[in-house]
């Protein structure tokens, strides 16, 4: 995704829905009017800097910070989202653990 674009849309979705208290479903459907799309990697890769995270219960609500987001931040939340998708060693812990699960153990 251009770290542009995304950043131009994030702002105006940050301005328009600032002071609500959101989860991350409202927050998937809001970004997707402003053509931007949040994803499981996203999310595992820190999208919540951008928001101040609280816990209500079993759930997380979301808010916009009132802090202007900086071109900086997203270019470097951009890197860890390619850095955390290109992880075998995620992807090969992960896959063990699955395994694990039905009883196969693997070394």
């Amino acid at each position: 995704m251009n770290i542009q674009k995304f950043h131009e849309a994030f702002e105006q979705m940050r301005l328009k829905n600032l002071g609500k208290s959101l989860e991350r479903r409202e927050l998937g459907i809001i970004a997707s009017h402003y053509g931007i799309y949040f994803n499981s990697t996203m999310w595992a890769s820190g999208l919540n800097r951008f928001f101040i995270v609280t816990k209500l219960g079993p759930k997380f609500i979301y808010r916009f910070k009132s802090k202007e987001t900086s071109i900086n931040e997203v270019a470097n939340f951009m890197n860890d989202c390619r850095e955390y998708a290109r992880n075998d060693q995620r992807k090969i812990l992960h896959a063990k653990a699955i395994l694990r699960r039905y009883g196969i153990n693997v070394e």
